[in-house]
């Protein structure tokens, strides 16, 4: 069988909202099932998340970082 390289894409997109904002509309299952859509015939119709302390505050503090470091 034949083992094919892996292609990495990076997507990078500017959000004008307020970052508590955009961390809530990230990461609540509610609001990902409205944005999370490839296309117009593709809809999310379920959506879950498991965020604990050490993992996904983390991940928020660097996104603060990061977003605040671009102002």
């Amino acid at each position: 069988m034949d083992k094919k390289a892996k292609t990495l894409i990076t997507v990078e997109t500017v959000v004008n909202a307020p970052i508590d904002t955009v961390w809530k509309k990230w990461t609540n299952p509610d609001d990902i099932v409205k944005w999370n859509n490839a296309s117009d015939d593709w809809h999310t119709t379920r959506a879950e998340n498991a965020m604990q302390q050490s993992g996904w505050q983390s991940i928020l503090n660097n996104f603060k970082k990061y977003t605040e470091s671009k102002l």
